[in-house]
């Protein structure tokens, strides 16, 4: 609404609040009783947020949302978070896509600093 009406201040102060609340969740489990709100936002702000604006980047809200996902992606693993990788909508298939983007931005950071990612034994070929 904000962005619709050309309220900067009031989605500032939006992107704020959310992410102190955010800040103050820390480790949210699977069974968070939040998530599905979260499910809810995620769906809402990616349906209703456009993408990005090549001058100003990423989309602050979004980046917020997938970050934050990207960041408790092991912890949130079997929630309802996992409705939107497999949700056929064009929203959710956003989202899942930033937050592919984030996960491996995670892991190359981690490879880069000489930390060992240990391999599924799935992924490890056959002798």
């Amino acid at each position: 609404m904000a962005d619709q009406y050309m309220l900067s201040e009031l989605k500032n102060m939006a992107w704020q609040r959310l992410r102190s609340v955010l800040l103050r969740v820390g480790k949210p489990s699977p069974e968070w009783p939040l998530t599905s709100n979260l499910v809810a936002l995620i769906h809402y702000v990616y349906k209703e947020i456009g993408a990005s604006n090549e001058k100003k980047g990423e989309e602050p809200l979004r980046m917020l949302l997938s970050s934050f996902v990207a960041l408790n992606f092991t912890t949130l693993l079997g929630s309802a978070i996992e409705k939107l990788t497999v949700s056929g909508d064009a929203a959710d298939r956003e989202f899942v896509v930033d937050l592919m983007a984030k996960v491996s931005q995670q892991m190359t950071h981690l490879d880069s600093k000489g930390a060992s990612v240990e391999r599924d034994s799935s992924l490890q070929s056959y002798d």
